[in-house]
């Protein structure tokens, strides 16, 4: 019996930088362990609009989070991330 070869299927985000850490994540193990990657862009604002919910960016909590977290993220790739102050600011 044949066994079956693991691959994976990343549905990202292309407007989200935490798809992009992912992306390079993937990118990694699939060099180091020759797994097969198939990437599969999305929108998720889209969807979410199209289902009723809104985008994290609205409330500003989740947005200033957010930029936290990507900025925190880039330190670990060894990049300087700095999102703007006003952002999104209606």
């Amino acid at each position: 019996m044949l066994s079956k070869v693991p691959r994976i299927t990343c549905y990202f985000d292309i407007a989200s930088a935490h798809c992009w850490f992912a992306f390079e994540e993937l990118l990694s193990y699939h060099k180091s362990t020759n797994t097969p990657v198939n990437f599969v862009p999305v929108h998720a604002a889209s969807i979410m609009n199209t289902i009723g919910h809104k985008i994290p960016y609205y409330e500003k909590t989740l947005r200033d989070y957010n930029f936290y977290e990507v900025e925190t993220l880039g330190k670990l790739y060894g990049l300087n991330i700095n999102p703007p102050d006003d952002a999104f600011e209606t």
